[in-house]
């Protein structure tokens, strides 16, 4: 079994998505360096556990979307 996200977290992911939803997609070393670049007080283990959401997430609409 994974670790569970937490909620502020997927938060933050959902909105995030919205309002750069071209720039983010599935690949996680761009999503990491676009959040990065927004200068957020945020550490590295919060960038990387929101950029992996985000990649997770457009993985299973895209899936989804498919069938």
């Amino acid at each position: 079994m994974g670790n569970s996200m937490q909620k502020p977290l997927k938060t933050k992911s959902v909105y995030m998505k919205e309002q750069l939803g071209d720039k983010l997609g599935d690949d996680f070393e761009q999503n990491k360096k676009t959040i990065s670049s927004l200068k957020l007080p945020m550490s590295k283990k919060t960038v990387n556990r929101i950029s992996g959401y985000l990649v997770r997430e457009t993985k299973r609409a895209k899936k989804a979307k498919v069938e």
